[in-house]
């Protein structure tokens, strides 16, 4: 199951992993969202060059996972929710803090359909 949430005028790529049981969201698109609209696979060079932290949490939170696209289903470098926080920390944007309390009414969402759902299953 895949979804677009929109976040002010950029489309957040979403997909619920069942390994998982999370929904994972495209760092492409966050990236996008984030930077102004740069080019992201331009602004993730320049933070893996600049911080070895940022390649530590990239390496322990991402997961690449199949995802629709205008050309088809393509390889897309996905984090859920916990580590998209642990990623943008290292992004510098006046959008990030709109773009954390965003994601936290979003993640209270995601705990509020886990508990009906959990509860469903008893």
């Amino acid at each position: 199951m895949s979804k677009i949430k929109t976040f002010e005028s950029g489309d957040l790529r979403s997909k619920w992993n069942k390994v998982d049981r999370k929904w994972f969201f495209v760092l492409k698109d966050v990236f996008v969202i984030l930077t102004y609209g740069r080019d992201p696979n331009e602004y993730l060079k320049y933070l893996r060059r600049q911080n070895v932290n940022f390649i530590r949490e990239w390496k322990k939170h991402v997961k690449t996972l199949l995802m629709p696209t205008t050309s088809g289903v393509q390889p897309m470098n996905c984090a859920d929710l916990e580590g998209i926080f642990q990623i943008i920390q290292f992004i510098s944007s006046p959008y990030i803090e709109p773009f954390k309390r965003w994601l936290s009414q979003y993640e209270r969402i995601l705990t509020k359909q886990r508990k009906v759902n959990r509860g469903k299953l008893r």
